[in-house]
């Protein structure tokens, strides 16, 4: 299939780009060359850029993903997908904002002493309500749990996503990550970066397509983080799923893409 539409892709704080291997080869089958940004936490650092062509541009980003991604690739998309996003760390709501601070000094102070264990913490939290086992059979048994609950429900499953192992084994991502290789002093200052962190939505405002997408779930940034960033962006698309954590870009790749889908329909196929 001929190429009608060029993607770029930012993980967020403790990832890398490994978390969208599945997204890739869903883009591959629409015609859409997905290239992914890495950060540099677990290995070599990766900033790709927009090509000068025509073609149709998108952004996706996962949670401090956004804030990672430069204002230039944000202005030249045609289409913003932001799984789960916020404009700031920290809710606006005083005693929401006030414990949220209180909780990410702490896990920067073990952070400090204990950056794996901290890490693992994380990456638990993010799967939730999905559990998080950092083993690939049992990870694989969760999906299947999963499955066999959604079809009970008569909930539709996309085969082709399924019959090519993406949602199969896209929750495992985390385990392909270089902990060997862990920049502990550029994961720490990131950390830090957060409590202050907060997105220029000017920027954003009267642009003609972004998508929110936020897990009902979230125990990283609760759904009103991402509602309020909804709020400041007129323009901008909601969509909240049920039973659904803050690891989008891995456990919940069928119904992500199924919302990006409604807004790819007037593309050429190819």
């Amino acid at each position: 299939m001929n190429q009608i539409a060029e993607a770029i892709a930012y993980h967020g704080w403790g990832f890398d780009h490994t978390c969208w291997q599945f997204w890739k080869t869903a883009c591959d089958r629409q015609g859409i060359v997905l290239r992914c940004f890495d950060r540099g936490y677990f290995g070599k650092s990766v900033s790709p850029a927009f090509s000068p062509s025509s073609a149709y541009k998108l952004i996706l980003t996962h949670s401090y993903g956004l804030h990672l991604c430069p204002q230039e690739h944000l202005h030249q998309a045609d289409l913003i997908v932001i799984l789960s996003g916020f404009q700031s760390f920290h809710p606006s709501q005083p005693t929401a904002r006030r414990r949220s601070q209180l909780t990410l000094q702490q896990m920067i102070r073990q952070f400090e002493h204990s950056p794996q264990m901290v890490l693992e913490t994380f990456w638990a939290t993010c799967y939730h309500p999905l559990a998080w086992k950092g083993d690939a059979v049992e990870m694989w048994k969760d999906v299947e749990m999963w499955k066999e609950i959604r079809q009970e429900k008569g909930a539709s499953l996309n085969t082709d996503l399924l019959n090519t192992g993406l949602l199969n084994t896209g929750l495992l991502n985390t385990g392909l990550l270089n902990t060997d290789l862990l920049n502990t002093g550029l994961l720490l200052q990131d950390l830090r970066a957060l409590d202050t962190a907060c997105l220029d939505v000017n920027s954003l405002k009267n642009r003609s397509k972004i998508l929110i997408i936020h897990g009902a779930s979230d125990r990283i940034t609760p759904p009103n983080c991402a509602q309020e960033l909804c709020q400041a962006l007129p323009t901008s698309d909601y969509v909240e799923l049920p039973a659904a954590g803050h690891a989008l870009p891995m456990t919940h790749l069928e119904d992500s893409w199924r919302s990006l889908a409604l807004l790819l329909q007037g593309l050429p196929t190819s």
